[in-house]
């Protein structure tokens, strides 16, 4: 049960990072660093699940809106 929880956690943490990433220069300037080290597969993981992170923040916004315009 605290194995779940925690992964919850983490994964509350991931979706924010594409967020963190668009806004905080110093965040960006560190990540660039860090993919400098690291390979492709990596790099593209980090897009894509920054990417899937903007999505999962922005749907219950995009499902309020749908409910109220119809």
């Amino acid at each position: 049960m605290p194995a779940d929880f925690l992964d919850l956690i983490e994964v509350v943490v991931y979706a924010f990072y594409g967020w963190r990433y668009l806004l905080s220069p110093s965040f960006r300037a560190q990540t660039h660093m860090r993919w400098k080290a690291e390979g492709a597969l990596s790099i593209f993981f980090d897009i894509l699940f920054g990417v899937f992170g903007i999505a999962l923040t922005l749907l219950p916004f995009w499902g309020l809106i749908y409910f109220f315009r119809s």
